[in-house]
């Protein structure tokens, strides 16, 4: 009968399972770090769809001033257009997902989807918006017959423009005032992203 060399049974038992162990860990270190270069593409992905929505944003948030202004001075001379910002949110959506929430900070996370939240807000205060403009400007034309009635006099005129004047302002200060507040998000969150 033959002796069974324990001794180098236990020596390669104990290698295989090194060895297996070892593999295991080089394999969950290689996808963390295949997770945390994906989180990154992401935020880079968001930084860039924030500097773009800011551009955008700043563009309406000063013509909605200028509206605003316009309508608290001369508003019988000021044409009433919305010119809503088109912003983006695909970066957004595509990294808004465990990867990204594991392997980013969780206050620029946070600030993320607070940024993100009240940019749907100005999404939906601009709709809004330009579905009343919509329904006044098909309505305008039966609203405004009065006005060009000759007998019609100023005192008429003057208060069918302060009304206007009244009824639009509240609704550019809205936009203005999310606008604004956007502007100042996004200028915070890009200092805070170092890609």
């Amino acid at each position: 009968m033959k002796k069974i060399d324990w001794a180098n049974h236990l020596i390669e038992f104990i290698t295989v399972v090194i060895g297996i162990g070892l593999a295991f860990a080089l394999n969950n270190w290689n996808e963390k770090r295949k997770e945390i270069n994906q989180a990154a593409l992401f935020l880079n992905s968001i930084k860039e769809e924030i500097k773009i929505n800011l551009e955008e944003v700043e563009k309406k948030y000063k013509y909605h001033q200028e509206l605003l202004d316009n309508l608290n001075n001369k508003p019988t001379e000021t044409e009433l257009i919305i010119r809503s910002a088109t912003l983006e949110d695909h970066a957004w959506e595509m990294a808004n997902n465990n990867i990204f929430k594991q392997h980013t900070d969780f206050e620029i996370y946070k600030d993320l989807s607070k940024l993100y939240s009240i940019q749907n807000t100005l999404k939906q205060t601009n709709k809004e918006a330009s579905e009343m403009m919509a329904y006044l400007n098909v309505n305008s034309p039966y609203l405004m017959i009065p006005l060009f009635d000759k007998e019609m006099d100023e005192k008429f005129w003057r208060e069918f423009m302060e009304m206007r004047r009244q009824s639009w302002i509240p609704v550019f200060e809205d936009m203005s005032s999310v606008e604004k507040t956007l502007i100042e998000l996004y200028r915070e969150i890009l200092e805070k992203i170092q890609v």
